[in-house]
């Protein structure tokens, strides 16, 4: 966590700013895409990432380019995780881990993705364990992109109101 924090934290704190919020930079959309796509990986406060693009480009466009970085990290995690090969997969859950999971997301798999876009953590970890257990393609993605669409709109209305009060 530190090492993200002294990797981006400069230019993340400078989000929060009045003069930063007030124009952000032509690229900074794909930084904020790629950070959350890092999520994978590292402990990115998310949240705080989603509402500061409310307060930097308004709440519609803040909420595209969240979607956009959210489900690049759910994707990632997933497709990471579903090109390992079934071996790999046993090694890591089990036997009986594989069982279990298989038969979890042919019966609700599809909604505890989508419900989980509204937690923290669990996203990314139950991205990673679909592709683990070969959830379909069509069922995870569907499912991801409907929720993280709701998701990513309803934070960048947090963000709606600093938005407005700076014009």
């Amino acid at each position: 966590m530190l090492g993200a924090f002294f990797a981006w934290g400069g230019y993340f704190e400078g989000l929060f700013t009045e003069e930063a919020a007030a124009q952000p930079g032509p690229w900074d959309w794909l930084f904020v895409v790629g950070l959350l796509t890092l999520d994978v990986f590292l402990p990115i406060p998310a949240t705080a990432v989603l509402a500061t693009l409310g307060m930097a480009y308004g709440p519609w466009l803040g909420g595209l380019i969240g979607t956009l970085g959210t489900f690049a990290a759910g994707t990632t995690g997933y497709s990471l995780c579903r090109v390992l090969n079934e071996r790999t997969a046993r090694f890591l859950v089990g036997e009986k881990g594989m069982e279990i999971g298989g038969k979890f997301f042919k019966q609700s798999g599809g909604w505890v993705i989508a419900l989980s876009r509204w937690t923290i953590l669990l996203p990314e970890l139950l991205s990673c364990y679909a592709g683990l257990m070969r959830m379909p393609p069509r069922q995870y993605f569907c499912r991801t992109f409907m929720w993280h669409i709701s998701h990513e709109f309803y934070l960048r209305m947090a963000g709606l109101h600093r938005h407005s009060t700076r014009k």
